[in-house]
Parts: C-alpha cells; sequence; structure tokens
C-alpha cells in the first residue's frame, strides 16, 4: 500500500464509481432490449472460461517437455 505509483487517476473514487454506474446501466440496457442476445454472449464468455484452462495445461506440458 505504500508503494509508490507511476500514476494516479484523477478525481478518484469518483472516476471509477461513475465507470462503473455507466457500465452497470449499459448491462442492464443491453439484458433489457435483447435479452437473447445478451444470455448468448454469457453463455460464449462462460464457455471460454474452461477452453482457457485447457489451453494453460496444455501449455504447461509443454513447457515441462522443452529442453532447458
Amino acid at each position: 500500500p505504500e508503494m509508490a505509483r507511476p500514476f494516479r487517476t484523477p478525481g478518484y473514487p469518483i472516476v471509477p464509481l461513475v465507470f462503473m454506474i455507466c457500465v452497470a446501466w449499459m448491462i442492464i440496457f443491453a439484458f433489457q432490449s435483447q435479452p437473447k442476445w445478451s444470455w448468448i454472449s454469457v453463455a460464449t464468455i462462460l464457455g471460454g472460461i474452461p477452453v482457457y484452462y485447457l489451453w494453460q495445461a496444455v501449455r504447461k506440458g509443454n513447457a515441462d517437455r522443452s529442453p532447458s
């Protein structure tokens, strides 16, 4: 916590709070206006999680076999 930071957000904590409110509004609006496509998007993102972990396992397996 005491480490020097190279950049500080101007207007902190108001700017991140306004950003989160805007993102929440866009998500709510998307689900209200097009729920089918919103849920398809959520399913696509969630479907990518196992793919990510599988890919990491494959990469780790290849790193273990590579000569040093």
